[in-house]
């Protein structure tokens, strides 16, 4: 699946994230769409691994957990994420901040 087929916005959150007690990480957001984010990280994370993802809203004091995240593509220093699982209020918020950047970025 290619998640950047549809443009995402661009963005500097900060997140962390973790699968059980395997991999623990923190890295920067730099694109964000409904599907999907980028994460760049000095954490090397292989394609197939599944995290749970939290992501800081610097805008909103806020944060929306991702229950279930799949990495589907990995670069040195950036990897690819598909939400696979997330609570339906944290979708309408990550949904309200990708339509409120994506209409700012038409202004």
């Amino acid at each position: 699946m290619d998640l950047w087929k549809v443009p995402g916005v661009r963005i500097h959150f900060r997140s962390s994230f973790s699968a059980g007690q395997l991999v623990v990480g923190e890295g920067r957001l730099v694109d964000l769409t409904r599907e999907g984010c980028k994460v760049k990280s000095d954490r090397r994370v292989p394609p197939g691994t599944e995290l749970e993802l939290r992501l800081n809203l610097p805008d909103h004091d806020l944060l929306i957990d991702v229950e279930l995240a799949v990495v589907r593509w990995a670069n040195e220093g950036e990897f690819g994420l598909e939400f696979v699982r997330i609570q339906s209020e944290a979708q309408e918020l990550l949904h309200r901040v990708v339509k409120t950047r994506e209409n700012d970025s038409l202004q």
